[in-house]
């Protein structure tokens, strides 16, 4: 989610435990794009725990085939992660979140009238949380 979907996300840092970012992505049915917030628990660290709190695109409905069905949600979403920094280049790391989304009711309507349509067949239910994975250059 914070990346947009498959994308990238910058990040600003303002002050030592805080960032905010901009995730601009491909979500499977368009541009998706997250604003929010990072804290930073233990930023000098290598394993830096984090909190998130962020609003952009926290649902998608993807039907194969029916592209007027297709749509993109959005919503606030908050999570916590872990940041694993390179001791050669502690500005670079890897970063792992499990984020919890508040879908819209629009999402939850949409979802509901399409699971009750006869002639549509779901693979996939949205789960209740979403992960993230990514790798950070830093500047």
């Amino acid at each position: 989610l914070d990346y947009g979907g498959l994308g990238l996300k910058g990040i600003l840092t303002p002050a030592t435990h805080l960032g905010l970012f901009l995730g601009l992505g491909y979500n499977f049915v368009g541009l998706g794009y997250n604003l929010g917030a990072q804290y930073r628990i233990t930023p000098d660290k290598n394993v830096n725990p984090f909190l998130t709190a962020m609003y952009g695109y926290n649902g998608v409905i993807y039907v194969s085939g029916a592209p007027q069905y297709n749509g993109t949600f959005y919503g606030a979403s908050i999570g916590g992660g872990l940041e694993f920094k390179s001791k050669r280049r502690p500005k670079n790391f890897y970063s792992f979140e499990l984020l919890v989304p508040f879908r819209s009711q629009q999402f939850t309507d949409s979802y509901n009238a399409l699971k009750n349509n006869s002639s549509i067949t779901f693979k996939n239910s949205p789960l209740p949380v979403a992960f993230s994975f990514g790798v950070h250059f830093g500047l």
